[in-house]
């Protein structure tokens, strides 16, 4: 099995493995498998708990078919949102720090966000070369910074969707 993704729980007590069709939870110990979540897509990519550890952020899709954003209860283990988007999988996805966004990477170059809550877009910036492979919020949630295939490191404004710049070795402040 490729593991692609895994995550701890904000409490320390589940890790959340990436799996074919599935995501395990296990307990952090590794000592019993707790549950397994089986959604759409055929390929998970990148999994992530959601700051207060309630929820689970499920980034994959079919190759040239469909890319799938999940939502995940994990204390009931159910579904609560599966949000399709493009044709390809999805990659790299993340929560803002509170727990209202879910941002994601595509492989039609765009950065994207949408609402937790309801799979709702908000945001979609395409400022990169390639397929954008991971995605990762600020501390304030202000803004967005993303990684392509493109080997670029990129800064979004999550408000205006503006596209700030470059993130460089050489980036003042």
């Amino acid at each position: 099995m490729l593991v692609t993704s895994i995550d701890f729980s904000p409490d320390g007590s589940l890790l959340a493995v990436a799996g074919f069709h599935e995501v395990l939870l296990w307990k952090a110990d590794g000592s019993e498998l707790v549950a397994r979540l089986v959604g759409l897509s055929d390929r998970v990519q990148k999994i992530a708990f959601s700051p207060d550890g309630k929820r689970l952020a499920v980034a994959g899709g079919r190759p040239s078919q469909m890319g799938e954003i999940q939502i995940w209860d994990v204390e009931k283990r159910k579904l609560l949102l599966s949000a399709p988007h493009g044709f390809d999988t999805l990659y790299g996805v993340s929560w803002s720090p509170d727990g209202k966004l879910v941002a994601f990477g595509c492989p039609d170059n765009a950065l994207r966000a949408i609402e937790a809550e309801t799979g709702k877009e908000v945001l979609q910036q395409a400022s990169h070369n390639d397929w954008v492979l991971d995605t990762v919020f600020t501390k304030d949630g202000s803004k967005l910074v993303s990684v392509g295939r493109d080997m670029s490191t990129k800064l979004t404004e999550v408000a205006t969707q503006r596209f700030i710049g470059n993130i460089t070795s050489i980036t003042p402040a």
